[in-house]
């Protein structure tokens, strides 16, 4: 029991890290490119982390960084 709770501290440990990556990749492209449309965004994220996101990923970090509520409601 006590190897499965480690295992998934580690893996919710490595998600949290990860957020937290994209949105300091997100806030350094903003700083740069205040009017970065949402593509560019994908394209940048998609380049410095490997991962691709959708439009409503982005949409919601972007609400998550200006602490907005979600904008898609």
């Amino acid at each position: 029991m006590e190897a499965d709770e480690s295992v998934n501290d580690l893996k919710s440990a490595f998600l949290t890290m990860n957020s937290l990556t994209v949105q300091q990749a997100l806030q350094k492209l903003l700083e740069t490119r205040k009017d970065a449309t949402i593509e560019e965004i994908i394209d940048y994220l998609d380049y410095v982390n490997k991962v691709r996101y959708s439009r409503n990923e982005i949409i919601m970090m972007l609400a998550e960084l200006t602490n907005e509520r979600d904008p898609t409601k």
